[in-house]
């Protein structure tokens, strides 16, 4: 038994002098660790005095700068006071139509009846390319992320691509480069390549200083990407994403398209039934003033009776240039005040046509025939969508709300208190439109009840509008850009451009507005 226990006292002090021996391992590791940590504080502090000295010499050098010298006082720039224009921008031969920006200080594009795009850098206020291809005045036009879409009196729809576009250099202007000579030139109608001894990128002179001209044959410089064709009138209106693109033209249809392959998906037209002995005055003249409808109808019926063809037959009215001018609500010519501009300036516009189609319906009250016309909305003067729901404004005064995915619309906002002449500008949030008119107002319409809610009078025709949930901002026949509080119903002026003004957009408190003075201005709210 005392063998079994001086064997474990025995182990025991093993374990005990094996602990001993790591403990002593541990404690030589500490101190090594401690000596390394002693040195790097000692680097450190080292490091820290010498930080301090040359603060101390940079501070005697800052001194005795400012004492020497007034140069390196710089005053902070004088605060601008609401409602102040900060910037004009020039270079637009012709009235400015359109204009759409993406921020203070980001990318602003303008479209002119000079039949060009420019597309200008906000923050140094510099006109970067000018765009040329359009046959006809540029009517509309949008950026969104790095494209441009511009609609024009030639029928089409173009498509750019500004990333292609050269970058602007940092150098300073020099005198004969003025902001509002466009860095470089692009015209896409020219498609034939150039001959070698043409291949220079830098034209000097022609009057209005040095410019780089892009070539066509040019890959880099290829900055109209896809063309729109399918539109037998003036591009008046458009919006797009990256799915579709929809346009609205005096051809009185909304044609959607496909924008990663181009194609038209669908052909919006706007119809209606009428009764031949209810018809009001203004179906009387789309009509036909000296047409009788009701022989009309009696005679195509008979004549296709006759010939053995169906009953329903198609027959196309057309309308003479004058009427349709009226029709349209398209008055005016190039460089006139008009509300909107005439389209006997744009290349290819054919005149108006409507279809009417006799029914077989027939009234039992009175047995009088009716009919359903197509196009009898007339032109397209605004449009906006979201998703799949599209509102348009329409000649006659009427907005239409469209379902994309059936192509059918199934309400109309129309009201005796609504538009009397033509919509030229649309807008829509989740509760509200605004519609502006040539009837000089401006209509507040409430979407769930469909009737007008707000109307604001001016004294001219309407050419643009732009909302928020706070304020209304119009563009009218007027010199004076208007700015409409929702909430106490006050209006103010912004005042500077000296002709009418056509188009407007607000952004991060910065509105930039355009006209037929040649001239954007851009204005800090």
């Amino acid at each position: 038994m005392v063998t079994s226990e001086l064997r474990q006292v025995q182990d025991l002090l093993t374990e005990l002098t094996k602990r001993r021996s790591d403990l002593e391992d541990e404690l030589r590791n500490i101190a090594e660790r401690e000596e390394k940590v002693s040195e790097l504080l000692a680097d450190f502090e080292s490091r820290l005095s010498n930080i301090s000295e040359e603060t101390i010499r940079t501070e005697k050098r800052i001194r005795s700068i400012k004492a020497d010298s007034t140069v390196m006082e710089i005053e902070a720039p004088p605060e601008i006071p609401p409602d102040t224009c900060i910037m004009t921008l020039y270079g637009h031969s012709d009235s400015i139509e359109c204009l759409d920006f993406d921020g203070a200080y980001g990318t602003l594009v303008t479209g002119s009846a000079d039949r060009t795009v420019r597309v200008w850098d906000l923050s140094s206020y510099r006109c970067h390319a000018e765009l040329s291809g359009h046959t006809g005045w540029i009517r509309a036009v949008q950026l969104h992320r790095s494209f441009v879409v511009s609609g024009s009196g030639d029928n089409t729809l173009r498509m750019w691509d500004i990333t292609r576009l050269p970058p602007l250099p940092n150098s300073a202007l020099t005198p004969d480069m003025a902001p509002s000579i466009p860095y470089c030139r692009l015209d896409a109608r020219r498609e034939q390549p150039l001959e070698e001894d043409d291949m220079k990128d830098l034209v000097v002179g022609e009057g209005e200083g040095d410019s780089l001209v892009l070539r066509k044959n040019d890959n880099s410089t290829n900055v109209c990407v896809r063309v729109f064709r399918g539109h037998t009138g003036a591009v008046s209106c458009l919006q797009f994403d990256d799915q579709w693109l929809l346009s609205g033209s005096v051809d009185k249809t909304i044609r959607q398209w496909d924008m990663p392959t181009g194609k038209e998906l669908l052909c919006l037209r706007s119809e209606k039934w009428l009764e031949a002995d209810e018809m009001s005055r203004v179906d009387v003249f789309l009509l036909g003033e000296t047409r009788d409808p009701i022989g009309f109808a009696q005679g195509l019926s008979f004549a296709t009776a006759a010939l053995g063809k169906p009953a329903s037959p198609i027959a196309t009215s057309p309308i003479a240039d004058s009427e349709k001018t009226e029709v349209d609500g398209v008055v005016g010519e190039a460089g006139s005040e008009s509300p909107v501009p005439a389209t006997n300036g744009d290349a290819g516009v054919p005149p108006g046509k409507l279809t009417i189609q006799a029914s077989p319906v027939v009234s039992i009250a009175n047995s009088s025939p009716s009919f359903r016309v197509e196009n009898a909305g007339g032109h397209v003067g605004a449009l906006q969508y979201w998703q799949h729901a599209l509102a348009a404004g329409y000649g006659d005064g009427v907005v239409r709300l469209w379902d994309l995915r059936t192509g059918k619309s199934h309400r109309q906002l129309r009201s005796t208190n609504g538009h009397y002449q033509p919509i030229t500008s649309l807008k829509f949030d989740s509760n509200y439109i605004a519609t502006g008119s040539s009837d000089k107002t401006i209509k507040i319409w409430d979407i769930r009840k469909g009737d007008v809610t707000d109307t604001i009078r001016f004294s001219h025709a309407v050419n643009d509008l732009h909302m928020d949930p706070f304020r209304i901002m119009a563009a009218t026949g007027s010199r004076d850009v208007y700015v409409y509080n929702r909430s106490s119903s006050l209006t103010r002026t912004l005042q500077g451009h000296t002709k009418a003004v056509r188009s407007l957009k607000c952004a991060e408190e910065v509105l930039i507005s355009a006209g037929m003075d040649s001239c954007a201005r851009i204005w800090k709210l």
